[in-house]
């Protein structure tokens, strides 16, 4: 589907940020963390910056064609404040890729 689609340009936009901006996926059994960010459907790609002032700007959604340009763009847009990036894509690819445990997003759903 969809989320297959994206994933090699998911991986290229998050190594072309590493060490600027954190990219995560979450995977839809996380129903706490999607509920938070308001994802209705997939993939769905959203910038959080807990830190922002304005608590209305805190998460913005991503609303352009899923090119690694525009990831690349949107993310480093989101980077004035402490942010991360997230994408409702399975964690099974990025557990795979990186080697890493699964994250656990807002109040540790």
């Amino acid at each position: 589907g969809h989320c297959k689609q994206l994933q090699g340009t998911w991986r290229e936009a998050s190594l072309s940020l590493e060490g600027r901006v954190h990219m995560a996926e979450v995977s839809s059994g996380n129903k706490q963390t999607l509920k938070y960010f308001d994802v209705a459907g997939f993939p769905t790609v959203k910038s959080y910056e807990p830190q922002h002032p304005d608590p209305n700007l805190r998460i913005r959604s991503f609303g352009q064609d899923y090119s690694v340009g525009a990831l690349v763009g949107f993310a480093l847009q989101s980077t004035g404040h402490s942010s991360s990036f997230i994408a409702s894509e399975t964690l099974q690819r990025q557990k795979e890729r990186r080697g890493q445990p699964e994250r656990q997003g807002p109040g540790g759903g």
